[in-house]
């Protein structure tokens, strides 16, 4: 937020969102800044899902073979939004989707994220390996048209549903203390990918979805080896800051494409 205000953006023009559940107390009263809102299912303010602008509907391209996807809405915040800034968790979902990043972090976003489940989990009746509908949904013009970073917290991890912070071994047996900046949605959600792999083997299948956003045009697809021999299309840089005598890594991840920060007075979402 001090890097937003720095850069000319108003503190009430600052929106920090997660529609579907609460945002937690602690959140908002650590906040320094108390022109910043903050949305949710209506404890703080209400986010929403009243708009009847066009882009608040998904739209699905569920091929002929599987039942029609049901009906999503992205909220009002997004869809008001100038431009968002998309914070997910690095952490693994082992027991279902594989892993939970970037991508999956817009089920904050819309109405009935569980509806997605049959279609994104492995295993599952409607999972396919030519269709995954994260990629329709991060197509919609309220997210992939504002979506101007992608921001992995991995200061802690989990493996699972309801994990407790965990230790990872790659990390030498210690929290990954590290975060994630990107302005390609694929490319960090496939490092990120990567490191939650090396620790805990995911389950075949599960990056199916980056494989499709990136055919869709939505960002660069490469797995590689992010503790050794790197990237060749993903520009993939390692950066460690040191302070207290404690060391914050943060990894940045790029395609060779530029996109412009767009940041306006009608709000920057945070989700």
């Amino acid at each position: 937020m001090r890097g937003l205000k720095q850069i000319g953006v108003r503190e009430n023009d600052i929106w920090v969102f997660d529609a579907i559940k609460i945002i937690p107390d602690r959140f908002s009263n650590m906040c320094l800044y108390p022109g910043v809102a903050f949305f949710d299912d209506g404890t703080h303010r209400r986010a929403g899902f009243d708009s009847k602008d066009p882009s608040a509907r998904v739209t699905f391209t569920t091929p002929p073979d599987l039942p029609p996807h049901p009906s999503i809405k992205v909220t009002d915040v997004s869809v008001n939004a100038t431009c968002v800034i998309n914070l997910p968790l690095f952490k693994g979902h082992t027991d279902m989707a594989g892993l939970t990043l970037g991508f999956k972090n817009h089920f904050g976003s819309v109405t009935d994220p569980a509806s997605f489940h049959p279609y994104i989990f492995p295993g599952e009746a409607y999972f396919r390996s030519y269709y995954n509908s994260l990629v329709d949904l991060y197509r919609n013009p309220s997210i992939h048209n504002k979506t101007v970073l992608t921001i992995g917290d991995g200061l802690f991890t989990g493996n699972t549903w309801g994990s407790p912070p965990l230790t990872m071994v790659t990390f030498g047996n210690k929290p990954p203390n590290s975060l994630f900046f990107a302005t390609d949605p694929v490319a960090i959600d496939c490092v990120m990918y990567d490191f939650l792999d090396a620790e805990w083997h995911i389950k075949s299948g599960a990056d199916n979805y980056l494989h499709l956003a990136s055919q869709a045009g939505l960002g660069v697809f490469e797995r590689g080896d992010p503790w050794g021999a790197g990237y060749t299309t993903i520009e993939y840089r390692k950066i460690e800051k040191g302070r207290n005598g404690q060391t914050t890594v943060f990894y940045t991840t790029s395609d060779t494409q530029d996109r412009r920060t767009r940041f306006g007075r009608h709000g920057t979402g945070v989700t």
